[in-house]
């Protein structure tokens, strides 16, 4: 357990001195709500006019909570990285795995890394757990910050905090536990491969051909 607990804290050491992680968690925690505050207004001022609202069966007010409320923000910051091809949570686990597996691989670090080390499952444990933590901490940072940014909107939109809070958190969960396998998969392509940048690009495509190669045969 000791030999563990020094991995993770080396790992985390690096994690929170790499440029890679603060970016990886700009894009969700303050590109994506702040466009979605921004489409908000758009929506309200289209279509808030005397026309749209008396012919449109949904007010203006509601499309906007919809959107732009710290809910509206949450849910679609859960959804709309899915809908890029390959996702953004691909994208985040990749970045992540050539981190913390990618750098002792191809510099062929290891045989020092595991020597310096109790055990060998102790190293990859400690990584796996690190990069989920990281994983976890980008996830759910912008489910947190969605209420601050809510109550930002709050000032200029017709929005509120109300929302099945409870069960978008399971769906965040969810995302979270999907993207062990992902991680594992990731990690073990960058072990293979010796290559990060040819890992990564197995991960994106590498699951995508095999269900083309599926879905024709």
């Amino acid at each position: 357990m000791r030999g563990l607990g020094n991995v993770i804290s080396a790992e985390l050491f690096k994690a929170v001195r790499k440029k890679r992680t603060y970016v990886l968690a700009g894009l969700l925690w303050i590109l994506l709500p702040v466009i979605v505050l921004i489409v908000g207004r758009v929506l309200l001022n289209t279509l808030g006019t005397d026309f749209v609202e008396g012919t449109s069966p949904v007010s203006a007010a509601d499309i906007v909570q919809t959107v732009a409320s710290s809910f509206g923000i949450a849910t679609i910051g859960l959804s709309l990285p899915s809908l890029l091809s390959p996702t953004f949570y691909i994208i985040i686990i990749s970045l992540l795995a050539a981190l913390f597996i990618g750098e002792e691989r191809s510099q062929n670090m290891w045989k020092t890394t595991l020597v310096a080390q109790p055990s060998r499952l102790a190293v990859l444990t400690g990584k796996f757990i690190v990069a989920m933590s990281v994983y976890g901490s980008i996830l759910f940072g912008l489910y947190g910050l969605s209420f601050v940014y809510g109550a930002i909107g709050m000032t200029f939109l017709p929005t509120t905090f109300a929302g099945d809070w409870l069960g978008l958190l399971g769906l965040y969960a969810l995302q979270w536990l999907y993207g062990g396998a992902a991680m594992l998969f990731a990690f073990l392509m960058i072990w293979l491969l010796r290559n990060v940048s040819l890992g990564i690009v197995t991960v994106f495509f590498l699951p995508a051909l095999l269900e083309g190669i599926y879905t024709v045969y």
